[in-house]
């Protein structure tokens, strides 16, 4: 066995009777609890940012994979839900999502949006942002959305000194559509969004103040 500080130099070399795995690999992999996930053994672990907007905690991961009487090293996502206890590996980094999900059961589990819809939701903040002249830095109350968010957005709110979040920050926590989110609550975080934006004395281009017209039709198309 050897170690290497880079975890993507980790791999076996069956060939050899060599494995490499990452510094502090113990710490990291074993003494976490995440040495066996679906018959597939971690050779190196690396965190990802992205998932915790939709909860949950995914690693990019080379791992070895026991079948019957082989062994092979495969590179794949390794994720848990934040509310779960159960893991799920699949060299698709979605499909692990999505399994790490359904490992939660019907009650913890997020109501999903299909993704059509979640498309929509997302085409409906970017028309809104895209049409506003805004300043990024310019912090709101983070206790004004945290009931659209889902606990690991939240989380992130909560690195930011005192009560208030930057605008920039929701608007970047909310790109995933708030997948747990029903119609309705969505569009009112839209409102909500909007509404803060005028307060700041954000200049909205090219339209009057409140919603327009086309703001009205995406937000009724949300629900189709």
């Amino acid at each position: 066995m050897q170690v290497v500080d880079n975890p993507d130099e980790a791999c076996a070399m069956f060939a050899q009777d060599l494995l490499r795995v990452q510094r502090h690999w113990r710490e990291v992999v074993y003494d976490a609890g995440l040495h066996s996930v679906m018959m597939h053994h971690p050779l190196s672990l690396v965190r990802m940012r992205g998932g915790a907007r939709i909860g949950i905690e995914i690693w990019r991961t080379r791992a070895i994979r026991r079948e019957k009487q082989s062994l092979t090293e495969v590179p794949g996502y390794l994720a848990r839900a934040v509310e779960g206890q159960r893991f799920a590996f699949d060299k698709n980094r979605k499909k692990a999502e999505l399994l790490a999900l359904a490992a939660q059961g019907p009650r913890l589990g997020p109501v999903l949006a299909p993704p059509a819809r979640m498309r929509r939701r997302q085409d409906a903040l970017d028309d809104l942002v895209g049409r506003m002249r805004y300043a990024g830095g310019f912090h709101v109350a983070a206790a004004d959305y945290e009931r659209w968010f889902p606990e690991a957005g939240v989380a992130v709110f909560r690195l930011f000194d005192g009560d208030d979040v930057p605008l920039a920050t929701l608007v970047n926590e909310a790109r995933d559509g708030l997948p747990a989110l029903h119609d309705h609550e969505f569009e009112d975080f839209l409102v909500r969004l909007r509404w803060d934006m005028e307060r700041a004395g954000l200049t909205e281009l090219n339209t009057s103040p409140g919603l327009a017209p086309d703001d009205d039709d995406a937000l009724s198309r949300l629900g189709a």
